[in-house]
């Protein structure tokens, strides 16, 4: 299986999966045991200095050797797991798919044999640690916070590196972080797509793809730039899907179809991101601005740098189905003059619906996408793409 998941030593082969099919409680139960697995193990077969860095992680420091334990019974309940350390014992709660019970909480602290002993709980939610301010004997992390603490810490010894690095994608290929970077088997997995008949890798860079919408977008308000705007992405996966997008589109529309938007995408070439206009209104209403303003749209276009402007002809298969057929591309920026808006305005005026794409492809291969700078890099992409869109959207 080329680039599957399941060549990670932590990822339980039959049935691991975030997607339920049948019985929910029994996935959710073999998902959560697992992660709570594969954590101990880690930090089992670890270095002492591992153990040491992740403990320091929520305020523990000790020298004493740690003692492990999977499930162990106490008065009132079972927690996930036990990391004993001397006098101390250090509760695991784990939370993945199901949600976080407070009276499980409780039952657990019943239980606690010394006056030191605290709960661990792990979620995917930030928003549960509100729930547990009720408790002084209660740490909270999420398991973004536990990839974080992961990531940082480099062993010496070839053993836990393995283990670590082994951890870190079980994470990631569950999708239980935020966006951090990209990697190549996320571009991957839109090759060999015959061999993904079950969608899972695909279905796994969404995740991470919708992970890194939410951050972009979160910085798009913050920066107060496109404050109107939401975010869509894309439901289904089908067998021959060979993209994933995104896009933000202003509030209260109810299909992004009807009016000029961003357009983001993955796929095996790498990540594009721009304007797209696809629909009767949107493209008619840009179709009569360039009619008045070509001179205007000439000078926007010239600011372009690496940008590719893709026309297309629409037609319609099926009620609300459409296919298209790319017409000509032209590149934008300084060598863009009034001669090719003008060739743009005779192309379209051929054809009654037509698709424009404003877009550049950072490569897959472009050392940007294995930064955390990447998002950053987008954040500008997108203000420099202000004029542009606001022309598409008066």
């Amino acid at each position: 299986m080329k680039n599957s998941k399941y060549q990670n030593i932590f990822n339980y082969y039959r049935g691991q999966n975030l997607y339920k099919n049948s019985d929910e409680t029994e996935t959710d139960y073999q998902i959560e045991d697992n992660t709570t697995k594969a954590l101990i193990n880690t930090l089992e077969k670890s270095t002492n200095e591992v153990v040491k860095k992740f403990l320091h992680e929520f305020g523990i420091s000790t020298d004493k050797q740690a003692i492990y334990e999977l499930q162990p019974t106490l008065s009132y309940s079972r927690p996930d797991a036990v990391i004993s350390i001397g006098n101390q014992n250090i509760y695991i709660e784990s939370k993945v798919a199901a949600n976080l019970d407070i009276e499980q909480i409780k039952n657990h602290i019943k239980g606690f044999e010394s006056r030191d002993d605290i709960i661990l709980v792990i979620t995917l939610k930030n928003e549960d640690e509100n729930c547990l301010l009720q408790f002084n004997n209660v740490k909270f992390l999420t398991w973004n916070e536990i990839w974080k603490c992961f990531s940082n810490i480099r062993p010496n010894d070839r053993v836990s590196e393995f283990l670590i690095n082994e951890f870190l994608n079980y994470l990631e290929d569950n999708n239980m972080t935020e966006f951090n970077i990209w990697k190549q088997k996320d571009f991957n997995a839109f090759l060999f797509i015959e061999e993904d008949k079950d969608k899972e890798r695909r279905r796994n860079v969404k995740g991470k793809f919708s992970s890194f919408m939410e951050k972009i977008h979160g910085q798009i308000l913050k920066d107060g730039f496109y404050p109107n705007t939401k975010i869509n992405m894309q439901t289904k996966i089908e067998e021959n899907t060979f993209y994933i997008w995104g896009n933000f589109v202003e509030k209260g529309i109810k299909n992004s179809i009807n009016i000029a938007h961003f357009l983001l995408r993955i796929s095996a070439l790498g990540i594009s991101l721009g304007i797209n206009i696809e629909g009767v209104i949107p493209t008619r209403r840009f179709e009569k601005k360039l009619d008045g303003a070509s001179s205007e749209f000439t000078e926007i276009c010239n600011q372009l740098d690496g940008y590719s402007l893709i026309l297309s002809k629409r037609w319609q298969k099926q009620v609300q189905i459409y296919d298209n057929k790319e017409l000509a591309e032209i590149h934008l920026g300084k060598n863009y003059n009034e001669t090719d808006t003008q060739y743009l305005i005779s192309k379209i005026s051929q054809h009654d619906l037509f698709e424009i794409n404003i877009e550049k492809l950072i490569n897959r291969d472009a050392e940007i996408l294995k930064s955390s700078v990447f998002e950053e890099e987008c954040i500008n992409e997108l203000k420099t793409l202000r004029k542009i869109y606001y022309f598409c959207i008066s």
